[in-house]
C-alpha cells in the first residue's frame, strides 16, 4: 500500500497543477501510462476540448481520439523511458470536420524525488498560421522573380 502523501507533497503537487493550469501556452502534464494528470486552460481552448474532459483520460482518448499518433506515443514513452527530452516533434494534428493544424511538441521528463512516478511535461505549439505566412511570402517572392526576369527579356 502506498504512503499517503505528507502536507509539503500535496503542497508540491498543488502548485504544479496550478502552474500547468494556468500557463498561457498550451501544456500537458501527463503519467507514466501517458495519461493526462492535469491540463491548461489555454490547451483546451487550443484544441476544443472542454477542461473537465481532460484530467484523468490518456492522451490517445483525448478530442475524437486526433492524439492517437503511433510515433508521437512511441516518442512521448521513450521519454517516460528515460530517453531524451523531444526537442521539437512536428506533427499534423487532423480533426474530423476542422482544418488540419501544423504542430510542434516538445516533452520533458521531470525529474523530482518520486522516482517511481514518471511524468512528463509536454508543450504545444501551433504553427499553422506561421507556415501559411512563410508559404505565402516564398510565393509572391517566385512571382516578383519571374516579373523582374520577364522585365529584363523586354528591356534586353
Amino acid at each position: 500500500m502506498a504512503a499517503q502523501p505528507n502536507a509539503s507533497e500535496e503542497a508540491a503537487l498543488s502548485l504544479t497543477l496550478a502552474i500547468v493550469a494556468a500557463s498561457p501556452g498550451p501544456l500537458l502534464l501527463l503519467d507514466g501510462d501517458l495519461t493526462v494528470i492535469a491540463a491548461s486552460s489555454s490547451f483546451c481552448r487550443a484544441f476544443g476540448i472542454a477542461d473537465g474532459d481532460v484530467a484523468g483520460r490518456s492522451l490517445a482518448g483525448l478530442g475524437a481520439g486526433e492524439w492517437r499518433v503511433p510515433q508521437l506515443l512511441s516518442l512521448l514513452a521513450s521519454t517516460i523511458s528515460g530517453s531524451p527530452s523531444i526537442e521539437a516533434y512536428e506533427m499534423d494534428l487532423r480533426r474530423p470536420a476542422q482544418a488540419d493544424r501544423r504542430l510542434i511538441v516538445h516533452a520533458q521528463r521531470l525529474v523530482y524525488l518520486d522516482l517511481e512516478n514518471p511524468r512528463i511535461l509536454m508543450a504545444v505549439c501551433d504553427v499553422t498560421d506561421t507556415w501559411a505566412d512563410e508559404a505565402a511570402k516564398d510565393d509572391a517572392l517566385r512571382q516578383n522573380m519571374i516579373l523582374l526576369q520577364e522585365v529584363r527579356h523586354r528591356v534586353a
